[in-house]
């Protein structure tokens, strides 16, 4: 319940994500970036998530990232 809390407050409250922003996700396969790819792609958002791993970018991109960065990789 708090994931989902946590990510209700950045894409409503602290920023009222709309269709056509950008959104960029940290640690967009954990928990919380699970739930914020897949509800900003849902809202019309480009998201963009930074994973630490080539399996991990695997999952963002299956949970709705349009882009994927693998975090110290060139």
């Amino acid at each position: 319940m708090l994931k989902g809390l946590t990510a209700e407050y950045l894409l409503r409250r602290t920023y009222r994500v709309r269709a056509g922003d950008y959104v960029l996700v940290h640690a967009a396969a954990g928990g919380v970036g699970s739930l914020l790819t897949q509800w900003a792609r849902r809202l019309g958002a480009r998201v963009m998530g930074i994973v630490g791993s080539e399996a991990k970018a695997a999952i963002a991109r299956r949970q709705g990232c349009h882009q994927v960065f693998v975090a110290g990789t060139r």
